[in-house]
Order: C-alpha cells, then structure tokens, then sequence
C-alpha cells in the first residue's frame, strides 16, 4: 500500500504491504529551544500608577521592589481604559478594537470591534507560546469571554483552553468576592464549592494553584519551559483583604489624600520618574471639583476614608506577597535564572465623581472596569 494513499497525506514514513518493507514515522512535536526561559506575566487590575514601590507608593512591596531593582521600570506604558480591552491587547498584541473587544465583555452589539471575542486569526501569547513547546497556564481572572457564553453549556471556543492555555483556574467573570467567590472555574468546568472554610482568601488560593501547576509540570518533566499569566482579581472592587494585613498599615492614612498625593509625587522626583518640569496641577480645575478636599471632611468622614485606604493598601501588600511566594518557589526548584517576570496594571485607578457620604449596604462593584 503506498504512503500516499487516501489517509496517509502528511506520512513522514512508508506504509509497504508488509512490515518489513515499511518504514515507520512520528510527526514533530514543538520543542523549545535549550535553555529557553520560563515567562512569568502579573496582572493586576485597577492598580493605580503610584501604588507601587517603584513608583512611589508608601506601601511596602519589596517583592516588587526586588524585580524592579534587577530589571526595568517602564514610565510610559499605555493600557485600556477598561479592563476587557487592556486584556484582549495583552494577550494578542493588538489594539483592542481589532482584537475584538471596544468595550468590555458584557455584551456583543453585533458591530466590528465589540464582537467580545478574540478573533481566531489573532493567536494569544498562550497559543503562539505553547507552538513553541512551552507549557502554558493561567490562573486568575479571564473577562475575554462574553456572559452570554459563560454558562456550563455554552461553547467554550472563548475560554482559556480553547484560546491556548493547557491549565486554567480562577473567575472568568469581571470581578468577585476574595472571601467567597462566586464562580470559580477550573479547566473548563465550574468548581461545586458552595461552601468556602474560615480564612478563605481567593488570592491565597490563586497563588497556591500557580505553585500546584509549576509542580505539576516538574514531576514529568525537569526541563520544558512555561508560560504563566496570573491576572489578580484584586485590586478590583469590592476591595477586600485579610483582616491580619489590614492591620498593618493602621493609621498611615490619616493625613488624607491630598497629602498623600503631594508625598508620592515628590517620591516620584527622586525616583526620576516623569519629566524634571513636572509639577502637580492646582486645584481647581484638576481634582477639587470632583474630589474634596481632605481638611474639608468631617471627623467620622476621615476616618472612614483612611480605613479604605488601609484596606485598599492591604490589598496591595498581599499582591506582592503572590509575588514574593513564586519568587522563593522558582528559587527553591531551582529554575533558570533569570524569568521574566512582568509585572502590570490592566487600567489602573478608578476615579469617582465624589466619594459617598457612607458605602450603601452590599454595594458592589461596577460592572465596567475603568
């Protein structure tokens, strides 16, 4: 029977009428080339320019602190406004309207652009990676596939296996709660949890399945690179954090924003980040007729404000220790050094026109990210 016959296009070997004139043949498998490094990218959604120790914040990140100091601090990268484009334009490298995504996925108007769906002739980082034998895994926050295809039955061509993944484990939604998610998804099923036990902290647990996946691969093979996208629901609304870490920042905020503004800034100019001209604007028209000012707050408003930001400043510390924790667990394995790690923001800070008098009871987040 000769090789080419229907069914054996493709056959690197030949299929004789008997075994002994055949000769067998296995197709190529991708391979990474040796010593191909590991590739580490960390989202973090709705984090502010300054919220980190590289760029000025007061909170304490020396995990981040770390990376920066061995790497690079970029001062002009551009993102989307809102969390589902910024994605779609990291996963694929495209400008969000190509890449499907003008706004977030909530719905698909039907027009070029909003489709809220990533185009099959635009492959993810994940799908181009792991053509070049790299092992690929995810864990956190998805928000690339539209409601409408999230259920248990739906077409699943948008979740994260199907666009290039071979692990996945987190919330494809736009956001949850930390301390008892909603809907969590591991592969491509939903995970029967009802109940969460006392301590639950998703970014706990997001940390804890990254580390899993890396162990997992290790046991069967000592030498194929990965590719990890770890997409943080936090700093997303509702802000949560542990009770242990809300504690630590207690009273650095009790001089309020405005001074906190004019501090990072000023930490900013050390750094060298942003132009020597650079000054802060005036207010009005810059912040003073959204946000007020800090001394024009009652007492009880103060305090209340300051707690947010402990909270909000918890939060950010527990980021960096997701990030401390897989640093020490590369280190431990003894992965190459160096990985790239990557460290971002989806589409930084929100801005409110005027903080609420008092958060309404169950208020959750708003469904767009900006």
């Amino acid at each position: 029977m000769p090789s080419e016959r229907r069914g054996y296009e493709g056959f690197g070997g030949r299929v004789a009428e008997v075994s002994s004139d055949s000769e067998p043949g296995w197709p190529e498998r991708p391979r990474a080339r040796g010593g191909a490094p590991n590739v580490i990218v960390m989202l973090v959604d709705d984090l502010g320019f300054s919220d980190l120790g590289p760029f000025g914040s007061e909170i304490p990140t020396p995990h981040i602190d770390r990376l920066a100091g061995d790497g690079w601090v970029f001062t002009n990268y551009r993102t989307a406004p809102m969390c589902s484009p910024a994605r779609a334009a990291l996963m694929t490298g495209l400008n969000p309207h190509r890449a499907g995504f003008g706004y977030v996925a909530h719905t698909a108007p039907g027009y070029p652009g909003f489709t809220c769906e990533l185009p099959r002739d635009a492959p993810t980082l994940a799908e181009s990676l792991r053509a070049g034998g790299y092992a690929t895994f995810m864990v956190g926050k998805w928000h690339l596939t539209v409601e409408s295809r999230m259920h248990d039955g739906a077409d699943k061509s948008s979740w994260p296996l199907q666009r290039g993944f071979d692990r996945y484990f987190g919330s494809m939604d736009g956001f949850t709660s930390l301390h008892h998610p909603h809907r969590l998804v591991r592969d491509n099923s939903v995970v029967d949890r009802p109940e969460f036990p006392e301590g639950y902290f998703l970014t706990d647990e997001l940390t804890e399945e990254s580390l899993a996946m890396i162990d997992e691969l290790r046991s069967g093979d000592a030498a194929k690179p990965f590719f990890l996208y770890f997409a943080h629901t936090s700093v997303h609304g509702p802000i949560q954090a542990k009770e242990v870490d809300i504690e630590r920042p207690r009273g650095r905020y009790e001089a309020g924003w405005n001074a906190l503004r004019e501090a990072r800034f000023a930490r900013q100019r050390e750094l060298g980040i942003g132009p020597p001209p650079a000054r802060l604007p005036e207010d009005p028209p810059a912040d003073g007729d959204r946000i007020p000012h800090w001394e024009t707050l009652s007492d009880e408003d103060r305090a209340l404000f300051a707690r947010h930001m402990e909270v909000y400043a918890a939060a950010v510390d527990e980021v960096d220790q997701s990030v401390g924790r897989l640093t020490a667990h590369l280190e431990r394995l003894g992965e190459p050094d160096p990985t790239p790690i990557a460290v971002a923001s989806g589409n930084g800070g929100r801005r409110r026109r005027r903080p609420p008098r008092r958060p309404p009871p169950h208020r959750g987040a708003r469904r767009a990210c900006r």
